[in-house]
């Protein structure tokens, strides 16, 4: 999930459980393991290793979470990738972008009904935003923006985020990234806006547990307790907003697990950090590639 759409990112944390896929073989997540770290992942053929670390994108400065398993996955990398090119989250042309995708003439308040109206301006008021403000925004922008300043509120700041610690300790390997800025802004501003709207509505509800929920989330990634991520979070996203996950998650894996295909077809360790949700779940980027024949395990303290 992507840094500069923080608030989807902790609302897309993971793939959702279905039958039906090839699996990932979890047996190593004992309690211990799960207690510990951020689940990772080894793709292997006979002369390349890919590492998947799942990232969370904005944290509480507070929580521990880095391992001696990741110090060493980082140790013996040779390339490491990220969802976007270094420094993109800066780049001055980002808000011009955001205003240019993001804001609309025409009032949000027009396309929402009634109820959901209703809920906007009550979590507006509890946050201290102004509707007018709001109802300048696309949807999709108004569902970033509410539990942005509900996770800044609460604590959590994006400088403690997985990609912001990760990238001074990698900034000596040569860096590759699977998208752009623009192309991110773009998935969610080219959604229909009965997508947007469900996703608006999908943000509103989840807004009533708030911190505590955000917190949760966040706690259950740093031990790795994949089960409760899968199953609260992103199995309500695929009911509610089935075409935003199918957009968010599905196709972004696929074309990732062909981006790292080609990579494995030569040789050396590559270190990946995307979020979470991409690396569980039977649309899941390890899935894909143990689908194409890859050896697929987990790695944890016990390796």
């Amino acid at each position: 999930m992507t840094r500069i759409l923080l608030a989807i990112s902790t609302a897309l944390i993971l793939a959702a459980c279905s039958g039906g896929a090839p699996t990932v073989d979890l047996a190593d997540l004992d309690e211990t393991t799960l207690r510990s770290e951020p689940v990772m992942f080894s793709v292997t053929d006979e002369d390349s290793e890919i590492i998947l670390f799942g990232t969370f994108h904005i944290l509480p400065t507070d929580i521990e979470w880095k391992s001696q398993t990741l110090a060493d996955a980082i140790a013996r990398s040779d390339e490491a990738w990220f969802e976007l090119p270094a420094g993109a989250q800066d780049d001055p042309a980002l808000q011009q972008l955001t205003m240019q995708f993001g804001m609309s003439q025409d009032p949000l308040s027009g396309k929402l009904d009634a109820v959901t109206l209703a809920q906007l301006e009550t979590e507006a008021e509890k946050l201290g935003l102004p509707m007018e403000a709001l109802n300048q925004m696309q949807p999709w922008l108004a569902s970033v923006t509410l539990p942005v300043v509900q996770m800044m509120g609460a604590g959590f700041d994006l400088t403690a985020g997985a990609e912001a610690m990760l990238e001074p300790r990698v900034e000596y390997l040569p860096r590759k990234s699977f998208e752009t800025a623009e192309q991110q802004l773009r998935f969610f501003a080219d959604m229909d806006q009965k997508t947007q709207v469900d996703m608006l509505k999908l943000t509103l509800d989840g807004m009533e547990e708030g911190t505590e929920l955000i917190t949760r989330m966040a706690q259950s990634w740093a031990t790795g307790s994949v089960d409760m991520l899968e199953e609260e979070v992103i199995a309500t996203m695929k009911r509610g907003a089935p075409d935003m996950y199918a957009i968010m998650f599905t196709n972004r894996n696929m074309a990732w697990t062909e981006r790292l295909t080609q990579e494995i077809k030569g040789s050396g360790v590559d270190f990946v950090a995307v979020g979470a949700g991409h690396l569980l779940g039977p649309d899941s980027v390890p899935v894909m590639l143990a689908a194409k024949g890859y050896d697929v395990r987990v790695l944890t303290t016990k390796e």
